[in-house]
């Protein structure tokens, strides 16, 4: 059981006085690092930041409006809004790549 494994290798650190880095300790230099591969990650945040709002978008429009009354209007709406909500995703990677270079003085 790992439990048990673990509560035993616990109780020889306290018998020996020493304390085991846990915790914040061990992750601390790798949780504000720079990705390796920045412009993908920058690039992916975006794009799901796009299709997050464009869904939103059209569901919302979709329960105000008439978009049954025509054929093919809720593909259109969504076109064009895929179009409109491209440049929220790509101010959304590029303030975030941004960021990295230049981040916020506290």
């Amino acid at each position: 059981n790992d439990y048990a494994k673990y509560m035993h290798e616990e109780e020889d650190v306290e018998d020996k006085g020493i304390g085991e880095e846990s915790g914040w300790k061990l992750v601390h230099g790798d949780v504000f690092r720079k990705p390796e591969y920045l412009s993908l990650f920058c690039a992916v945040i975006g794009t799901g930041y796009q299709l997050v709002v464009l869904v939103g978008t059209v569901i919302v429009i979709a329960l105000l409006g008439s978009l049954y009354v025509e054929r093919g209007k809720i593909v259109t709406v969504s076109m064009v809004m895929y179009a409109l909500t491209s440049f929220l995703g790509g101010y959304k990677s590029g303030a975030l790549y941004k960021s990295y270079f230049h981040p916020k003085k506290a």
